[in-house]
This record gives structure tokens, sequence and C-alpha cells, in this order.
């Protein structure tokens, strides 16, 4: 894991909409130069089963090579009729893939083909077709459910020689399929209740610049705040991962189980979306690590997670905040770049080097991270990075803060920490961007009201600066975030 930063310039870039999909989608198959072809003996009995495992596939050879096979009626205007190489009149399979979302419904599969001399169609290895033939136009097509696999799919054509002359075949296919609209939770931070998320929410339902929402509902009902908004809360109270044997494994005092608990009694009908917010990025990622009530399954996944100022490694936290926030959630939170582990913190390493001395609870996190069973499709990390100042204030000598080689940070969490993700990311700086005089990403009142822990240099009453738990529809962050959710596929 490498921790950067990508300009707000090349976000665009990086996380464009390719177009607004539909809830039904089409994928048509033919046979043209994409397709691949596989030689056997005459007669194999593979040809009948649909076998094809230890069979080599190479590109087809486009063209009749001397047989009158058409191409079948209603195909695509680019079908063609396609030869196992070398075009000699070999028997063997064509075959065509596809891709499907991990979740979908209402799945078809129609098509039509001619072979010469005869042959069958498999879809992941079911057979799926009568008996082809050279002229005959037959039809072929499948509802079975179980015969689609999210992900890559095989269709595969059989040619078998029977006449001993020229062979060939030409066929195609559509696949229609509806895919379950996908729910965006979002997720507040300390300090806050689910109220605190519903400018977010309402900006992401825009109808004109919003997500797509015949793909996407946003759900910002998920509240933690019995925990997270009182500073005299609970001791049991906990971002997620206790231990085993834990007496209190309760969904109301940890925030990861009472999240997974709240998507279940939400049923939704799709993969979901989590955006969390500083504390909620955590609070998210605890839920993926451990599966709370098997909220993740084969047939739910998360799509992508958005972090928007997480302290993935921790924020430098001193004593005092447990006056001002909920202890026990803001000790695990704690984190350093500057200093050796003390005060509870342990050091964190990554490919045997230091990064950082976070709490045990995070170091806990992030080691079990990368052996999830399902984690997200994609991760877009929000860093802050209005403010320089390195050093938390009113911390003793050495202080502790951000490390000097990478000083930006919000307010409160490091550029550093609210990046430290994985490879499989977008990450979005939300730093002093082209123009100096636009406003910038802050932390802001979702941690310590309208102050900042570390110096800001003229900003240090955050006066003029963009709340990355309320990124305004002119600032920023929120045309990037909403880009990146419309394209999660």
């Amino acid at each position: 894991m490498k921790s950067y930063c990508i300009p707000l310039t090349l976000l665009f870039i990086c996380a464009a909409v390719t177009g607004i999909k539909a809830q039904t989608n089409t994928i048509t198959l033919q046979s043209d130069a994409s397709t691949l072809a596989a030689a056997t003996a005459l007669n194999d009995p593979r040809l009948s089963s649909g076998n094809t495992q230890g069979l080599t596939f190479q590109p087809v050879a486009v063209g009749a090579f001397g047989t009158f096979t058409p191409v079948p009626l209603g195909a695509p205007p680019a079908a063609a009729v396609v030869n196992i190489p070398p075009g000699d009149g070999e028997s063997g399979f064509f075959k065509v893939t596809f891709t499907l979302p991990s979740t979908f419904s209402g799945i078809q599969l129609n098509g039509s083909a001619n072979v010469d001399d005869v042959g069958v169609a498999f879809l992941n290895g079911n057979l799926i077709s009568s008996q082809f033939t050279e002229f005959g136009d037959v039809a072929f097509s499948t509802a079975n459910p179980q015969f689609f696999q999210p992900g890559t799919n095989e269709l595969v054509i059989s040619d078998n020689n029977s006449g001993l002359g020229p062979s060939g075949a030409a066929f195609f296919a559509v696949i229609s399929y509806s895919v379950g609209m996908k729910t965006v939770f979002l997720i507040h931070g300390i300090g806050q209740d689910s109220g605190d998320m519903a400018a977010l929410a309402a900006n992401l339902q825009d109808p004109v610049n919003g997500v797509d929402q015949t793909r996407f509902k946003i759900d910002a009902g998920y509240d933690f705040a019995d925990c997270a908004k009182h500073k005299h809360c609970d001791s049991s109270c906990t971002i997620g991962d206790e231990p085993v044997g834990t007496p209190n494994r309760s969904n109301m005092t940890n925030g990861a189980r009472k999240l997974a608990q709240y998507i279940n009694d939400q049923a939704p009908s799709g993969d979901i979306v989590l955006v969390g917010y500083s504390m909620g990025g955590l609070i998210a990622r605890d839920m993926i690590v451990n599966n709370y009530h098997h909220v993740l399954s084969s047939t739910r996944h998360v799509a992508a997670l958005v972090t928007l100022g997480t302290p993935n490694l921790g924020y430098p936290f001193l004593s005092i905040d447990t006056s001002v926030k909920c202890g026990p959630l803001v000790k695990e939170m704690a984190g350093d770049f500057r200093t050796p582990a003390e005060h509870g913190r342990v050091d964190f390493f990554e490919n045997s080097i230091r990064i950082a001395a976070v709490s045990p609870y995070l170091k806990n996190l992030n080691d079990n991270w990368p052996s999830a069973k399902f984690l997200p499709g994609t991760w877009l990390a929000v860093a802050g990075a209005f403010c320089t100042g390195a050093e938390r204030r009113g911390s003793r000598k050495p202080k502790i803060g951000c490390s000097d080689a990478t000083p930006l940070n919000d307010g409160v969490v490091c550029e550093q920490s609210a990046t430290y993700t994985d490879a499989n990311l977008v990450q979005l700086h939300a730093g002093p961007g082209p123009l100096i005089f636009d406003p910038f990403s802050a932390h802001t009142d979702g941690f310590f009201g309208k102050r900042v822990i570390l110096p800001c240099g003229d900003f240090n009453d955050i006066i003029d600066v963009e709340p990355l738990f309320n990124p305004p529809p002119t600032g920023h962050v929120l045309k990037p975030l909403t880009d990146f959710i419309n394209a999660v596929p």
C-alpha cells in the first residue's frame, strides 16, 4: 500500500463517468474476429458434452474457407462466418465471453446459429440448444439463472465436421438482464448523528447534478448517536472489532455491528455503496472486515467504498480530547506520524517499514484489511488538505502530528492518514487547487466544532473552507464524488 494523492484536476479522468446506465442491460455477442476457437478430432466426445478443459483457444480465421454456411437471420451487421484455424475443415469449438455484475435478475439469452456440419451451444458448460445444422438458422435460448454467473461467462458453440468437407460457423446471441438498485449508505462521524448527513444526502439526490436515481438509492438513516454524539458515552462504546468473548457484544455500542444490522434491516435489493465521513469510514471498514450479521455475501457486495477525511492511521490524539468527545471512540482513533509508540499507541509497519504509531484498534483493522473476504470493488479516499501545520497544538515536545514530509491535513486528520488505503482505489486530493482563492476542504464541525487541532495559519477558525461531511455543490468534492458513484458498475 502506498499513500499518494492525485490532484483534483486528474480525478475527473480517473473517475470519469462512461454514461448513464439504465436498470435493464443488454449484451450482444456475435461470431467475428474477437471469437476464439480450439480444434478437436472428428467426433470427439467433448463436442457433445461441452468439456473444453485442456484445449488451447486462439483467434478464429474469419471467412468461409469453402463453406456455404450463412450468417443467421437477425444477426448484427458485423457478424461473420468464422473457421477454426487454419480453416481446412477442422472440428472443434468456438468461444465468446461476456461479463455480468455481482447481482442480476430476470436474465435471458436468445440467439441463433448455423454450423457446418452439426453442433450445439453450451453456456458455462450447460447445454442450451438443439442440434445446429449448416442452413437451419436454429434458435437457442435459456432463462435459467443457474446457468449464469457473476463475472466471466462463456458461450461455446461446437462444430463437428461430420461431412469431412469445409467447416465453419456463424452465430449471435443477445443477453438481457436487470441489475438491482444499489443503495448508498451514508455513515456519520463522531460528534454527529444521522441528521448531519442529510445535506449530503440531498445533494446526492439532486435530480440534475446528483447520482443516477435509476441505479442508486441514498440512505442516510444509520445512527450511532448514542455513542458518537455524547462525550459522557458508555464505556463499552467501540467502533467495532470486539475480541471474541467480549461481554457486551451489543449492536447499540458497536458502531460496525449497528451498521450491519441497519443494512440488513433495510434489506437492499442489490449491492451497496458505503460513504463514511471521518470515524464513519472506520465503521464501514470494520463492518467489511468482520462481516457482522453476515451482512455481506455472494449476493450482496460492497460495490464501492468512499471515505471522507477518515483517520485510517489515526489523528493526533491527546487525553484532553476525551473531555469533548466520546472517550472510548477517540482513543481508538489515536495515531501519530512524529513520535515513537507510547501512551497506548503501537508501531504500525508495512513491508517492514514503520509508518506510524497507532492505537491497537487501528493496527488490528489495517492488518486484517487485506485478507477480508468481501473487500470493496473500488475505494475513493478524500483527504482535506487546506492546512499545512504538522504539529498538534497543545502537545508537549516531542510534539505529535503529521510527518514533516507530508504535513498537509484538514485541521484534524493528516492527509497521510486519510489516504492510507490499498492499491484498489481512486484518491482525491481535495487540497489547494489551481486557483489559490478557491475554498479548501476541512474536517470542520464534525469533530471539534469550528476549531482545528493543527495550526492552520489564517484558517485557525475554519471560516471559509469546505466541510468534508457536507461538501457544497459548487466546491471541489461533491462533483467528483457523484461522478465516482455514477461510474460504479
